[in-house]
């Protein structure tokens, strides 16, 4: 056997297993039967495992660090402080302690939290996605042409089917608004588009949504100059009209000053 190691298990607060089963407890059906299977099937390997329940306190995780010296820290942690995408800042921690740790690094966790970034990521690489738009909160929903109805409207950044149910499935521009507005961050998957390919006419992000953002940026840009210039343009104005009357009070005051 190899040798025995000092292993941190880093669960969520809620859900710290007992040292021992209490009686009548069935493991199987408890909200932590997961960090239970893991905790005691690391100490039936022989290893010494002290389960840390985490929350909003990285401090927690660093004191236990420099008491008890871990060997290296299983991950089981899905949230911090309630906020699923802040997973990779806990991750981001154990690196900046040095401290070996299971399962993915932070740039995968950030990379694959976004769904839509993930999918572009896929397309880049030829790999069939299905189409997709992204409607952030608080913005005009426009459905992009090409996605065409039923779709799906998830959750950016949430996982294991969070907030998914048969509403998710609509098939008209009210439902899709409705949905929308339901939800925190939406991204809309078209089922069963995926065979369609990255040709353009089918999944991903294609050239033609790369062109669609450059041209965005490029309107965005636009609107930005026309602001400056008309903020430039009548101060210029201003400037070009006092100029003579500035260049007389001074040729004035000269005059005065040889007058003395």
């Amino acid at each position: 056997m190899s040798a025995k190691l000092r292993i941190l298990a880093l669960v969520h607060e809620h859900l710290v297993p007992p040292e021992a089963l209490p009686d009548g407890v069935d493991p199987v059906a408890a909200e932590w039967r997961t960090e239970w299977d893991v905790v005691s099937t690391l100490r039936a390997l022989g290893h010494e495992v002290q389960p840390l329940g985490v929350h909003d306190d990285l401090g927690d995780i660093r004191r236990m660090f420099q008491d008890w010296k871990p060997h290296i820290a299983f991950n089981l942690l899905e949230a911090f402080n309630d906020v699923t995408i802040f997973d990779q800042n806990v991750v981001s921690h154990l690196e900046l302690l040095k401290l070996p740790y299971t399962g993915c690094n932070p740039r995968g966790l950030l990379l694959a939290r976004d769904k839509s970034l993930s999918k572009k990521l896929l397309a880049y690489h030829h790999l069939i996605v299905p189409r997709f738009a992204v409607f952030p909160r608080g913005r005009r929903i426009h459905r992009p042409k090409g996605l065409e109805f039923p779709l799906i409207v998830k959750s950016l950044v949430h996982e294991a089917s969070l907030g998914i149910s048969q509403a998710s499935i609509v098939d008209s521009d009210e439902k899709l608004r409705e949905r929308v507005a339901f939800s925190a961050v939406a991204v809309t998957i078209e089922p069963g588009s995926a065979s369609a390919g990255n040709d353009g006419s089918g999944g991903g992000w294609t050239l033609g949504d790369a062109l669609d953002d450059a041209l965005g940026v490029l309107r965005a840009l636009a609107g930005a100059t026309l602001v400056a210039l008309a903020v430039l343009v009548p101060a210029g104005l201003l400037a070009a009209a006092a100029w003579p009357a500035y260049r007389l009070w001074l040729r004035r005051r000269r005059e005065r000053a040889l007058e003395m």
